[in-house]
């Protein structure tokens, strides 16, 4: 049957008379509808390459190795760097000390004495050096004719490990960054490590002191010149290096010497 022109369909539907389509060609129009909904369901389901990527770059990101937390923000100034020292939770120690050490002394001063961490009676008063060594070792600086006030005095640790034990490396790490803005704030013109711990953690070695005495060291970081000796605790419980440490004394006066000339 010949189609019906839209005139024609306008009339018999005015007419309420319904248009007659032939079979083949409503079978077909009802396939079409068919293909065209079955198509749109699968659109429906099936995510689109955009959808795709993004859903594997979220999976990626989901089994990604779970990154480090950001180092903390170190103060460049020495009100603000002593304030974060002194609430520092970085570590498991500050639940177990008495307060933090920070330092004391010249806070411009030529020499930098390092150690390694507080004792006991440090923890207790909240100054450095404070015991029976740190009266040693006010007598090794007055030796080269310095005073406790003309230098500056830190430790690698700030805090005091529980039963006065080593610490470990993540608490070592800590403390780190802490010290090396305090060298960069001091612009010491050379600095006298004492212990080994304190001159490994320092110099990134596990050399033994004896390997690491009478030889001038870099600290590369900031390119200073770093002597080591024996730490004044030691040399209490072994008087007989008290020579060997007024050697290594004297190699640091002269390292500090050569350095005025320069």
């Amino acid at each position: 049957m010949k189609s019906l022109n839209p005139t024609q369909h306008a009339c018999l539907e005015a007419m309420g008379i319904d248009v007659w389509v032939p079979r083949e060609e409503t079978e077909q129009a009802d396939n079409t509808v068919a293909v065209e909904a079955v198509a749109a369901v699968k659109a429906a389901e099936s995510p689109s390459v955009t959808e795709i990527e993004t859903k594997t770059e979220t999976v990626t990101e989901l089994l990604a190795e779970p990154k480090s937390d950001p180092e903390p923000d170190i103060p460049a100034d020495w009100q603000g760097l002593q304030q974060a020292v002194s609430a520092c939770q970085l570590c498991a120690l500050h639940a177990t000390r008495t307060q933090s050490i920070f330092g004391t002394g010249h806070p411009n001063a030529s020499w930098l004495i390092i150690g390694d961490m507080p004792s006991e009676a440090d923890d207790r008063l909240g100054d450095i050096f404070s015991d029976q060594s740190g009266e040693l070792l006010t007598a090794m600086l007055k030796a080269i004719d310095l005073t406790r006030p003309q230098v500056y005095m830190a430790n690698t640790l700030k805090c005091l490990p529980p039963n006065n034990r080593q610490p470990e490396t993540n608490e070592a790490d800590a403390c780190y960054p802490y010290l090396l803005q305090q060298i960069k704030l001091i612009k010491p013109k050379l600095i006298l490590v004492v212990g080994q711990s304190a001159a490994q953690r320092l110099l990134k070695t596990h050399s033994t002191i004896a390997r690491l005495r009478q030889k001038v060291h870099t600290l590369e970081e900031l390119n200073l010149p770093v002597v080591v000796t024996y730490h004044p605790a030691y040399l209490l419980n072994t008087p007989a290096d008290k020579e060997k440490a007024w050697q290594d004394l004297l190699l640091a006066k002269r390292t500090m010497t050569a350095s005025a000339v320069l």
